[in-house]
């Protein structure tokens, strides 16, 4: 089965109803059991403002999610990225929502995913991403590299 067209259209969802898009499309399109059992949803967890209010430094931090979601999807998984999630949401909100609805819903997405990359330096954020992962039982990776390959569908 060609699982291309099912993630495009999980995308397109995601691109134009962000928030509890989310949970729904986790639910109608099972990477687990469309795809094989192999094939995980995998949060990257990383530095975002992690101390910051520079938006060049957010942005690049930004980048740097993206990029290892990008090497975890060319791996055959669905990456998350809490910020990719949030973000419409706070602006929908105002600025002021941020501390209201960043980490809180990031922690909810932790809850639906398989495993988690953690990368970049320190944030007390992503370390309680991974934290959930520990308790859960769940695989930690500390690289890209260690994320398995999974074949063509």
């Amino acid at each position: 089965m060609n699982t291309l067209p099912l993630f495009l259209i999980a995308a397109f969802i995601l691109a134009i109803t962000p928030g509890p898009a989310v949970m729904y499309i986790c639910e109608l399109i099972d990477f687990r059991s469309d795809m094989g059992a192999e094939r995980m949803w995998i949060m990257v967890a990383g530095p975002y403002r992690a101390g910051t209010s520079e938006p060049t430094v957010m942005a690049a931090n930004l980048a740097a999610l993206n990029h290892a979601a990008y090497a975890i999807f060319r791996k055959g998984h669905a990456p998350v990225v809490g910020v990719n999630l949030a973000w419409p949401i706070i602006q929908a909100a105002g600025p002021e929502s941020y501390d209201a609805i960043m980490m809180p819903l990031s922690l909810q997405l932790t809850e639906r995913c398989d495993a988690v990359l953690r990368t970049g330096g320190a944030s007390d954020g992503a370390e309680k991403e991974v934290a959930t992962f520990v308790q859960r039982g769940l695989p930690v990776f500390r690289s890209v590299d260690e994320v398995p390959t999974i074949g063509a569908g």
